[in-house]
């Protein structure tokens, strides 16, 4: 009897051991980390996968999903990551808008969530190619932001800056001068080095040779660092990589691909995550994962708001919280303030040399830099002294394709 009771105590044991690694209850490793904020948004190459016109097309249809969704989903939260992609939707809705009230009132639905903060824009044109960029095109990247605010009264302190693994420093001050306090980068690390600041020392305050600053968040990694909450942490076990239609987990573990639950999957990506910054030195208890992929539709958010919700009822160590990046910048400034460092210096990647693969129209390229402010500014003079109305259009046009060129994949 003594026996047959110390085997069913030990099956009763066993079952719930085995529940317990089932349910997802795998001890996480020890970490300052309390919060994981989240961050939603997807990313744009002109010219990778289609021509920069139909990229412009697709990115337009984009923001009605972003809009459709949004208004359903209280919960969700998304970043527009370029100012070229609303100019783009924009264009397909005010061709007819002084007739057609609908678009007029879809445009008011697309401010509307803009202004609640519920969907945030990037105040940069794009993802450029900063060093090679010329001077008064630099001075010029959120002038189409600037554009949008005085005419909708929206407003945006974050900027982002994906695929490119570094910037000169007087982006700091370019951006700030203009009301820009945050910046995130997703540095992809496959072909050059980001910087060494990353990630112990993130966010930081980043500061240019005229004192202006922003804090800036490096994501940087080897699988796409704009893509780690994917292909990185598995945070979303249910959304397939767009190229492949896999699960990311299956991709980069195939000894595992149908073998672990969905807890599983999350647990072992939210350890790797960990344990990254724990080697790091992190010292904050919340850090951001960049949740995007390219041209990731944002009906993928809604996967993340079920891996989300799966997470914390398994997980009271550490918690997933779905938001923008704004936010998680006001936490860590509210809480750490004083502690955040400042850092001045460039972090290039010599990614920008790429544009010298295709010597003639990087040649062209640099013309236009150098002559279009000169031809501007000609054009200025005769406007004073001859009373011709200055070619605005023209130049808009010029600049738009000298940002095309490039914007980090042009």
């Amino acid at each position: 009897m003594r026996g047959s009771i110390s085997i069913l105590a030990f099956a009763i044991l066993f079952t719930a051991l085995f529940s317990l690694e089932v349910s997802g209850q795998a001890k996480l490793p020890a970490s300052p980390i309390k919060t994981i904020y989240v961050v939603p948004s997807s990313h744009y190459d002109f010219g990778f996968v289609e021509p920069p016109s139909a990229i412009r097309e697709r990115a337009a249809r984009h923001i009605d999903e972003v809009i459709r969704i949004a208004e359903a989903d209280k919960d969700f939260r998304w970043t527009i990551e370029s100012v070229w992609q609303v100019n783009e939707w924009l264009k397909r809705q005010k061709d007819p808008w002084s007739v057609l009230p609908k678009n007029r009132e879809r445009i008011a639905r697309l401010m509307n969530l803009l202004k609640s903060g519920q969907v945030v824009l990037s105040t940069a044109w794009g993802s450029m190619h900063t060093d090679y960029m010329g001077a008064e095109e630099l001075n010029r990247l959120t002038y189409d932001f600037t554009s949008l605010q005085r005419e909708f009264g929206i407003s945006s302190e974050l900027a982002y800056m994906n695929d490119v693994p570094g910037h000169p420093m007087p982006i700091a001050s370019m951006l700030a001068s203009t009301g820009t306090k945050y910046l995130v980068t997703g540095a992809n690390t496959f072909i050059a080095n980001s910087t060494d600041l990353a990630p112990g020392q993130v966010p930081f305050y980043w500061q240019s040779q005229d004192g202006k600053k922003v804090l800036l968040w490096i994501s940087q990694g080897n699988r796409g660092a704009y893509v780690e909450a994917f292909t990185q942490y598995y945070l979303d076990p249910y959304s397939l990589d767009p190229y492949t239609n896999r699960k990311p987990f299956d991709m980069f573990n195939p000894e595992l691909a149908g073998k672990k639950s969905d807890i599983e999957m999350m647990e072992i990506g939210v350890t790797d995550l960990l344990n990254t910054y724990n080697k790091a030195g992190y010292k904050y208890d919340a850090v951001m994962a960049m949740y995007a992929h390219d041209f990731v539709e944002p009906s993928a958010v809604l996967n993340l708001e079920k891996a989300a919700n799966l997470w914390n009822s398994k997980h009271d160590e550490v918690k997933i919280k779905i938001a923008n990046s704004p936010e998680f910048f006001k936490y860590i400034e509210g809480k750490y303030g004083p502690q955040i460092p400042t850092y001045k210096g460039e972090w290039s990647g010599l990614w920008s040399e790429a544009k010298t693969a295709s010597p003639r129209i990087s040649a062209n390229g640099r013309y236009s830099h150098d002559h279009a402010p000169m031809a501007e500014t000609l054009w200025s003079a005769i406007g004073m002294t001859r009373k011709l109305p200055i070619p605005v259009g023209n130049f808009a046009e010029v600049y738009d394709m000298m940002f095309t060129y490039d914007e980090h994949s042009g």
